[in-house]
This record gives C-alpha cells, structure tokens and sequence, in this order.
C-alpha cells in the first residue's frame, strides 16, 4: 500500500480475497496483471458459494487479468524482474513480471510479547486463542484482530474490538454467530452463512433460491445487471446463508447478516417491504420465491 510507483506487470500469487481486490485494483490502474492460485477454484474461501467464484473469475477474465489455477510456482529468478515457473494440469511455462506480490497469508505478529510468561495460549500456527468474548486463556488479557486468526477481516476486527472494550468495561458482549464477508472486487461480492454445498456436505435439508440481477431495476438503472443473489433456506424456512455477485453486494449482505442473527425465516420476513427501486429488492424478490414459488 506504500508502493511510490506500481510498474506495469503484476504477479499475484493467492487467488483469495486480497488477490482478488488487489488485481482489481492494479488492472484498473492499467497495469497486467496474472494470478496464480495452487487451488481449483478462484476464492477458494470456506463457504463461499462456487458459482460466485466462477462468475468472478469470468469478469476478471473479461477485464484482461490471467488466472491460473492448480498452479504450482515458484520463483526462479528476481533480477530486477521477477520469474515463476508455474506448473498446471495442462501446462507448464514461465511467467515474468516487474512486481510479485504474495497473498497467501498472514503471520500473527507478536514478537516482543511473552505471551508464554502470561499464559496465553496460541494454536499451532501462532495466532492466539480467544473465546467468543474475546478472551484469552488469561482471563485479564484480551485480544483481537488477525492476531487471532481467520477470518482475517476488518469486519472481523472491528466487532472483535467492540466485544472486547464491553467486556473489558462490565458490559457482557459475545461475538455475533454470523460474520458476513464483503469483497470488493471489479463485481462486489458479499456472503454470509452456509452455501448449498454446505448443507449437502453437511447431510442437511434446504434449498437455494436464485435471483438474477437483471431481474431487479434498480440494477438496470445502476447499469450493472450482471450477477446473481442466492438465498439459502433451510426445511423449516430459516434463512441458513446468502451469496451475491453484483451491484451493492456489500450492502446487500449486512441485510441478511440481521436476519440470520435474530433467526428470521422466509415467512417472517415475507410481510416486509423494501423501497422500490433499490438493490436490496432482491431480497425481498427471494423471499417471495421461496414461499410463493417462482411464479406468484
């Protein structure tokens, strides 16, 4: 973030969501940019739905960024250019650029604190251990942020804090049961909450609902309908999750964030109503297919 200048080829290694939002960023600036990413898919985030990831990777296809996946690198040479020779299922070649910028993951730092002599535990990684008040196995000790591994999200951070300062304080506090995820990429990506894949792997009753972008005007008029909305329900009509690719994903998200932390079903959010026109329609129109049916 403290680059003076970005030169113009970019390698990204990790297709996670920093990868994600930094080639977005980088390719907007007109720079080339590649992703390599070891796994199958694109965002290969738990519990993010798969055709958000795939609908992703096609814009940023579509916007002139290489991706690759299964993609074994490793750096050969970095003379003033940076070399990986990338091996996948269908091929193997050298990819060259000015700048490698590494997305894999984050170290909990904390050198210069005995964390030992005050007896806070950490997990095999480093990260520290805390419960769902924020706190440590040392009851006078708190600690929150990527400190205390994935997800390693400000959404994360920020509510950590929050939890910890009332506990700290008097006031009881927990850490919400639902952590929606936000991702700004070329087409923004909000989630929340278990997909389909999810309940199957899980041996789990539900359904999923699928509303298009295009079919809500609001979108029209922000000149972006591309994209879906899924709204996952379980037997009882409880809402279980929700993964959208679109116009105001990260706004859309928080919606269904609420919902789930106060345990809202489709029935009871059936009466609400949204204003007309705006994006987050698309929940309401979701609602409605799932307890009407598609044609109501």
């Amino acid at each position: 973030m403290n680059l003076p200048y970005v030169p113009p080829k970019v390698i990204i290694v990790g297709g996670g969501v920093a990868g994600v939002e930094l080639a977005t960023l980088f390719r907007a600036m007109g720079k080339e940019v590649t992703i390599l990413e070891l796994m199958p898919r694109l965002l290969p985030v738990p519990g993010l739905d798969k055709d958000v990831a795939s609908t992703v990777k096609s814009r940023l296809e579509e916007k002139g960024i290489k991706i690759y996946l299964q993609a074994k690198s490793k750096v050969t040479s970095s003379d003033g250019k940076v070399r990986f020779h990338v091996e996948t299922p269908s091929s193997t070649e050298d990819v060259e650029g000015d700048l490698a910028v590494i997305t894999i993951g984050r170290k909990a730092v904390t050198d210069g604190i005995d964390l030992n002599s005050i007896k806070v535990n950490v997990d095999k990684r480093g990260y520290i251990i805390t419960n769902e008040k924020a706190m440590t196995s040392n009851p006078k000790v708190y600690a929150v942020g990527d400190v205390t591994g994935v997800p390693q999200s400000a959404t994360k951070a920020w509510k950590q804090g929050l939890v910890a300062g009332d506990n700290l304080t008097g006031r009881s506090s927990s850490m919400p049961k639902y952590m929606p995820l936000s991702i700004f990429a070329d087409l923004e990506i909000g989630s929340v909450g278990k997909s389909i894949d999810d309940l199957k792997a899980e041996g789990v009753d539900g359904k999923e609902i699928l509303v298009k972008m295009e079919d809500i005007p609001r979108a029209w008029t922000l000149n972006e309908p591309h994209g879906f909305f899924k709204l996952i329900v379980g037997k009882d009509g409880k809402i279980l999750g929700a993964h959208m690719v679109g116009e105001g994903a990260t706004e859309v998200i928080n919606t269904i964030s609420m919902a789930m932390e106060l345990s809202s079903t489709v029935n009871s959010l059936y009466p609400v109503t949204f204003s007309h026109p705006t994006v987050t329609e698309v929940i309401s129109e979701a609602v409605q297919r799932a307890v009407a049916g598609e044609m109501y």
